[in-house]
């Protein structure tokens, strides 16, 4: 009896090694609406640090076309676009282990406009590949905020 016990233990302990070495420890941190005071009518952007706390160097898309970022909100914020040509030039931005980058959205092709007072809920969703020429990986993390009243 003891032998089996021993035995399921070590598988236990042993799954938990292989989730530990494969568990994605890249999150999202320190998301912040800028400016810090939102009122209706006004646009703003939001600010969130991709932190790496994985044993691997990760990598961002940071060419002009493509959204490292995005963030969905309710009805409080409208997403006014903007007509805007774009000229795409590849380029990624390496993360090392330890390391973070923050990134600021929207881009120049939208704005974000508050269009009712109230506590305002979103989600913000950052992009990130493990190795160059592999499918991206998607990490979300939701938040809130406060509109004021004109």
């Amino acid at each position: 009896m003891k032998g089996y016990l021993y035995a399921g233990i070590s598988v236990v302990i042993l799954i938990i090694g292989i989730f530990l070495i494969y568990q994605n420890n890249v999150e999202i941190q320190n998301i912040q609406v800028q400016p810090a005071i939102i009122r209706v009518g006004d646009t703003f952007t939001i600010n969130a640090t991709l932190v790496n706390n994985s044993k691997n160097p990760i990598y961002v898309n940071v060419s002009p076309c493509r959204n490292t970022i995005s963030v969905h909100f309710d009805s409080h914020v409208t997403v006014d676009a903007k007509n805007t040509l774009c000229e795409d030039i590849l380029g990624h931005r390496i993360v090392n282990p330890g390391g973070t980058f923050t990134i600021s959205y929207p881009d120049y092709s939208n704005d974000f406009r508050a269009v009712e007072s109230g506590i305002t809920n979103a989600d913000v969703t950052l992009f990130y590949q493990e190795k160059r020429d592999t499918p991206e990986i998607t990490i979300s993390k939701s938040f809130t905020f406060t509109i004021l009243d004109k």
